[in-house]
């Protein structure tokens, strides 16, 4: 999944359940090795679910030694795929590499336990029935998370809104790539795939998560005083701050303030650049504001 980025979002997957149950994972590098080794086995148990129940009698068994060629291999392959999932901070998008756990998992646990289910099967005549019943009782999830997916597209889920996006096309020709922008968390999260820029909070796994969202929150608050949203944008150095149409109906006072000017508008988004008193930021190729209605 590493690049595969989609228009919108296609639900709840493995990944986003791991990030939610790990948001204490939040930096790195203040984590001694104890820490890290204990948020490695969370997040083998997230992902893995009963097949990490399986891997300790498996382990149990290879004890001795018997891993062989392919267990070895497989067991590079766990702690690779673990190591990027937790070098999100240094590698970008690396957490993707947590849907990448499971299959080496599994393959540990049955390079462990081939020689019990091979003599189990032999020797015990509704094993093999025993065996068809619990992989076809385990497709139901592959089942159910293909109805939720066309449930989610007839829905209009995965619809993206056009002129939202012309918004982000405007903001990546526009603007420098080291260009910080507050938007609300579901723009922050798609813009990264449309524009070159930063945004100050689009993702779960982000450090001090829970204080950005908190404050993006108050922001986009319509009873936040102004001297607030003036000091976030100033602490942070954001240059361009975009609203929804709705989101501008709300707090249409934004629009007044002095170190804020509206540099874009369409039916979908308006954007602000963030003017500094000393010197005011041009914005090269616009007017006071670009419009496309």
């Amino acid at each position: 999944m590493l690049g595969n980025l989609t228009p919108w979002p296609a639900g709840p997957d493995v990944c986003t359940t791991a990030r939610l149950l790990l948001l204490d994972f939040q930096d790195t590098s203040y984590l001694s090795l104890v820490e890290f080794l204990r948020e490695s086995c969370t997040l083998c148990l997230v992902i893995g679910g009963m097949t990490s129940f399986f891997l300790a009698f498996s382990v149990w068994r290879l004890r001795r030694g018997r891993l062989g060629e392919t267990g070895r291999l497989m067991v590079c392959c766990l702690l690779t795929a673990i190591l990027f999932a937790h070098a999100h901070h240094f590698l970008h998008f690396s957490f993707q590499f947590a849907t990448n756990i499971l299959v080496p998992l599994v393959m540990i646990v049955l390079v462990g336990l081939e020689k019990p289910i091979t003599e189990w099967n032999e020797n015990w005549r509704w094993a093999r029935v025993s065996i068809i019943t619990l992989l076809v009782a385990n497709s139901f999830t592959s089942i159910a998370l293909v109805g939720q997916a066309v449930l989610l597209t007839v829905r209009g889920d995965f619809r993206a809104d056009g002129q939202l996006l012309d918004s982000y096309s405007w903001l990546n020709a526009r603007s420098r790539a080291d260009d910080v922008v507050l938007a609300d968390f579901e723009n922050s999260n798609h813009m990264p795939q449309y524009t070159h820029n930063v945004v100050f909070c689009g993702y779960d796994n982000a450090v001090e998560f829970g204080d950005k969202l908190r404050d993006l929150r108050q922001f986009f608050d319509p009873k936040t005083a102004t001297e607030f949203r003036k000091r976030l944008i100033q602490q942070n150095a954001i240059q361009f701050v975009l609203l929804t149409a709705a989101e501008q109906q709300d707090i249409a006072a934004i629009g007044e303030v002095p170190f804020l000017r509206e540099v874009f508008r369409n039916n979908a988004a308006v954007i602000f650049s963030v003017t500094d008193v000393r010197s005011e930021r041009r914005i090269p190729g616009t007017r006071k504001t670009d419009s496309m209605l």
